[in-house]
């Protein structure tokens, strides 16, 4: 088979490192088809060890000769596993009479391989990664190897990540997870590049780059190129974000209220101001539409999962019957789902990505109304196959509020499998 990255970790004796004692040198050999994504978690395993180990001696070669001096050692084999993102990591007595252990790292595709490395410093060294700018490296008085046999690894869910999203008023989420918002209004994409090593070494996969803040600029719009391929680089898929069905940025705007969802008296049919939606059949709608998808970066199709649109998301007018709304007061909000997905998906197509999937955000706020069109059986069975959802939940007791909504897209799913 091909071979991939290979590491050789070497514990020295003293006549071969002079003073160093033999627990403290190593050796990193690279192998000769090192590649980009795998040299940065190969770079950081080097920067740990020394670290870590502030006695050690490390050299890092591309090679080592045939006779290979004593010590423990540390390789990727030339076999790949099967199965998604897996890996292991085993450990063997040396086979040629020389004093040392063999870890053998195995990956079966290059997020599986980083997945091995990480998992190394994490087993080996005990470093832990807390924060997309914090490592925890222990500094060791005293180092000696151990047996490490992890069996393979594989991830329950296929698709592991995160969902940072970004309020660009009253400092909204500025001290949350990571402080999005803080690094997000800086324009720290520096941080987000982070954010991304940070998800690897966590064994995350996808980021879901999603705004529901209508008519302000989606995250997919605002990350410039840079930013996305070091993403892609690094082996993270992303989910795009439309984010063009709530506007909670739109109070300050002169115009927002012929904008609203309306009722005959000319008031807005929203209870609240943070749940208010653009009316779908306003002539804003499209437009505002538009523009987020001129500002995404579409420069790595292969690395894309999905787009989500927020539809609803904010907002209880998005009700099958009895919205006050004159626009749209005897039309189905699915009605109007259903068209907006078909707008989306021929964007998309006309970008070379008819493939990608679409769908919807839904939340706590979308699926409370009884009639809701996310809790609506017809709706869920007129998507199209190529569809994609996400839930939010506010808190624990919420999730029973979506059990018709498991219900129905489980039903779809297993009609659709059976139809492969």
């Amino acid at each position: 088979m091909r071979k991939v990255l290979f590491i050789v970790l070497m514990l020295c004796s003293i006549s071969i490192c002079g003073k160093t004692e033999p627990q403290y040198a190593f050796t990193v050999v690279t192998g000769s088809e090192l590649n980009d994504t795998l040299r940065q978690p190969l770079n950081d395993l080097v920067g740990y060890i020394k670290k870590v180990i502030r006695k050690s001696d490390v050299k890092v070669v591309e090679r080592v000769d045939e006779e290979m001096p004593a010590g423990n050692i540390i390789l990727f084999s030339d076999e790949r596993l099967e199965g998604f993102n897996a890996f292991s990591i085993s450990s063997r007595d040396r086979k040629d009479g020389a004093t040392g252990v063999v870890y053998e790292l195995r990956g079966s595709d290059i997020m599986g391989c980083q997945y091995a490395i990480y998992d190394l410093a994490k087993r080996l060294l005990g470093v832990r990664y807390l924060k997309p700018e914090l490592d925890y490296a222990p500094e060791k008085s005293d180092f000696a190897p151990i047996m490490i046999n992890t069996g393979i690894q594989m991830p329950d869910y296929k698709w592991r990540g995160l969902y940072p999203w970004h309020y660009n008023y009253n400092d909204r989420g500025a001290n949350t997870f990571c402080d999005v918002n803080a690094h997000f209004k800086a324009g720290d994409w520096n941080w987000f590049m982070l954010l991304a090593d940070w998800m690897v070494k966590n064994k995350q996969n996808a980021v879901l780059w999603f705004d529901d803040v209508f008519a302000h600029q989606n995250i997919s719009g605002q990350m410039p190129g840079y930013v996305a391929d070091y993403y892609a680089k690094r082996g993270i898929h992303q989910i795009l974000g439309m984010g063009w069905a709530s506007n909670e940025d739109l109070q300050g705007q002169s115009d927002i209220k012929r904008q609203y969802c309306l009722n005959d008296a000319g008031k807005t049919v929203e209870d609240a101001g943070w749940k208010r939606s653009i009316c779908p059949q306003s002539e804003e709608y499209f437009p505002l539409a538009d523009l987020n998808f001129s500002r995404m970066n579409l420069s790595h199709p292969e690395n894309y999962l999905g787009v989500l649109i927020g539809y609803g998301e904010n907002t209880w007018a998005s009700r099958e019957h009895g919205v006050d709304c004159v626009k749209h007061k005897d039309v189905k909000s699915s009605t109007m789902m259903l068209r907006d997905l078909q707008y989306v998906q021929d964007k998309f197509k006309s970008a070379g990505m008819g493939n990608l999937p679409v769908g919807y955000v839904t939340s706590t706020h979308s699926i409370r109304p009884a009639d809701s069109p996310f809790k609506n059986r017809d709706f869920i069975n007129q998507l199209p196959k190529n569809s994609i959802f996400t839930m939010h939940t506010y808190q624990q007791s919420e999730w029973r509020q979506f059990a018709s909504l498991y219900d129905a897209i489980a039903e779809r799913n297993i009609r659709d499998s059976a139809n492969l």
